[in-house]
């Protein structure tokens, strides 16, 4: 089975050209090629620690834990003025609500209307009077 990639991409130093075809052995050997950057792992994280904020309000199947999310900004976002972040498979609402609590602003959508329901609860600010 061949795999059309659409994009351009650099993987260590693998260029994936835009309109190439690849076997799945020759896509299993690129990324087994890849040196794993021990910075992008987040197994020293309690789940206390990824509960932050209102993260635990809803156990939602396969959701981002927040660090994850944090670092994606922190990587992606840097030196973008007044970023606004649009998640379109928003799930809990892990991406809306770090980009909410960093000062961002935020959208999202989802198939699911539990996914926004979730979501809305947990990026909605409450009036503590």
């Amino acid at each position: 089975m061949n795999t059309k990639y659409e994009g351009t991409s650099l993987i260590d130093k693998h260029v994936i050209k835009k309109d190439a075809f690849y076997s799945s052995s020759e896509i299993i050997d690129i990324f087994n090629s890849v040196a794993i950057d021990k910075a992008w792992s987040f197994i020293e994280y309690k789940p206390s620690e990824t509960s932050k904020l209102t993260h635990c309000y809803h156990r939602y199947p396969a959701k981002f834990i927040p660090q994850l999310v944090e670092k994606l900004m922190d990587e992606y976002l840097k030196g973008i003025n007044e970023p606004h972040v649009n998640d379109l498979f928003m799930g809990s609402g892990t991406t809306i609500v770090s980009a909410i609590s960093r000062g961002y602003k935020a959208s999202g959508t989802d198939i699911n209307y539990i996914s926004e329901l979730i979501t809305r609860v947990k990026s909605t600010p409450i009036n503590p009077d």
